[in-house]
């Protein structure tokens, strides 16, 4: 089932999804704020020294890089059966830590 679908799902209801849909509908949704909050960076990049927006555009490539890693490790959620998608959970958790860690940084490095 892919990501659209499961929202489809969602709007529906909520009660319809199990544990493993309902995760992938989680992560996506974080995904898609994160992307949202580098978009409104990126159009404030433009007010900092050419040094800065150098430092700023790495970071964010560094980020939308993790981002289709993240991804990449939905689609295997998304493929795994119900048994094994438990054992792929670490690895996304650890990614996502990982994301979320740099989405710190870079919003301290926007705020300066």
């Amino acid at each position: 089932m892919n990501t659209k679908e499961l929202y489809q799902l969602r709007k529906q209801d909520e009660d319809v999804l199990n544990d493993k849909e309902l995760y992938q509908v989680q992560k996506q949704d974080q995904l898609d704020e994160w992307k949202a909050e580098v978009e409104t960076h990126k159009a404030t990049m433009h007010a900092a020294s050419p040094d800065a927006q150098s430092d700023m555009k790495r970071m964010i490539e560094g980020l939308e890089g993790r981002f289709e890693s993240g991804k990449s490790k939905l689609a295997q959620i998304a493929d795994a059966n119900e048994e094994t998608w438990e054992s792929i959970k670490g690895s996304v958790e650890s990614a996502w830590e990982s994301m979320k860690a740099e989405m710190s940084d870079v919003a301290a490095r926007f705020k300066k």
